[in-house]
């Protein structure tokens, strides 16, 4: 970990899954769950090890993707965290490592060390999941209480906040951008279809205050829709945004620390699973990476397009998050020529069906 010295805690906490999420209401309480913790190297290195035993607690012995955090603190009162997302099962954590989960690397200064208890104690967890780090994401400097006071009492809470990590608002229905089409021919036959078990990748917002305009990206959660949505097709030239309501949660999480008090975290991320659908109009983009077509093709493969502000959180707290759909046999386009002819489709970002096709034009 760059700046860091050896000793700084780093852990991966996992979240309820989205249905448990959205049952909550302001002021409950969110039992996350600790399925990595260690310390970092004599060089600012660490791995985070699954630990089977919490991935088994968590998941009820199955496998599902899991959203969770990778959380490190210093001694001067900062916390770096990222949000992120993996496929678990107990046999995954105990054979297989969680390094593409690990998409972003952490980066955070750390001059002293700080000493978490769990850390030093759920470490060491055997024969587990790897997965390793070095920094790159961004430091949040963040004050801790004045008032607290170090006890040494296991049941104390202090005066602060309650220790630990509250619903504080519910943004429910949020416009989502789940896809498009657009199409320069006459002739050239759309449809993007989204079914029952498509997954989309939705940004995670933090802030050290909470405040309105204080929020910045820092990681995305993986969610599955329960609907099937064929929407209309579309005849000719047009251009086509896709969108699905999505609920948010506001939260705060609370570190509570016996040598420095608190370190206090907020994030905005999504909670319970896409519903509803509506269109709308969207400019066509330009697209010069082509692949020409003699007969109809599903587009089912690589990425679906990036929108970095496809989650519309604006008004309430002066930040929209990202949205990403992946496309699958769940998530798809279509597209045919009407009277059996070619034509050509063109991404964005690169040639149709590869990981960062963006947005696809047919011509």
């Amino acid at each position: 970990m760059e700046g860091a010295d050896a000793g700084v805690p780093v852990i991966a906490t996992a979240w309820p899954d989205q249905e448990t999420l959205d049952q909550q209401q302001p002021g409950d309480s969110v039992e996350l769950v600790t399925i990595a913790a260690t310390l970092t190297d004599s060089d600012g290195g660490f791995e985070l090890v699954a630990d089977p035993e919490a991935v088994a607690e968590l998941t009820g012995g199955g496998e599902r993707v899991v959203n969770f955090d990778v959380t490190a603190a210093n001694a001067g009162d900062e916390v770096a965290l990222v949000a992120t997302s993996a496929t678990l099962s107990p046999e995954i954590a105990a054979d297989e490592t969680l390094e593409d989960a690990l998409t972003d690397a952490v980066a955070i200064k750390a001059d002293e060390p700080l000493t978490v208890d769990e850390v030093a104690g759920s470490s060491d967890v055997g024969e587990a999941t790897t997965a390793r780090g070095q920094a790159s994401f961004a430091t949040v400097a963040l004050a801790s209480a004045d008032d607290y006071e170090p006890t040494d009492s296991a049941d104390a809470t202090p005066d602060y906040y309650k220790c630990g990590t509250t619903l504080l608002e519910r943004l429910d229905k949020r416009p989502t951008i789940i896809g498009s089409t657009y199409s320069t021919s006459t002739a050239v036959r759309s449809q993007f279809i989204f079914t029952r078990g498509g997954t989309s990748s939705f940004g995670v917002g933090t802030s050290k205050s909470g405040a309105y305009g204080s929020w910045s990206a820092n990681g995305t959660n993986t969610i599955t829709s329960e609907d099937t949505d064929e929407f209309p097709l579309k005849v000719g030239k047009h251009g086509k945004i896709y969108k699905k309501y999505q609920n948010y949660g506001k939260y705060r999480n609370v570190l509570c620390d016996g040598d420095i008090g608190q370190l206090v975290t907020y994030s905005v991320r999504p909670i319970g699973n896409p519903y509803g659908s509506y269109e709308a109009a969207s400019p066509v983009p330009s697209a010069t990476r082509c692949v020409g077509y003699a007969s109809k093709h599903t587009f089912s493969k690589g990425k679906a397009q990036y929108w970095s502000t496809g989650v519309t959180l604006e008004a309430l707290i002066g930040f929209n998050a990202s949205a990403q759909s992946g496309y699958s046999s769940q998530v798809r386009t279509v597209m045919y020529h009407s009277s059996d002819g070619t034509y050509t489709v063109c991404g964005t970002g690169n040639v149709p069906e590869q990981s960062n096709t963006g947005r696809l034009v047919a011509k």
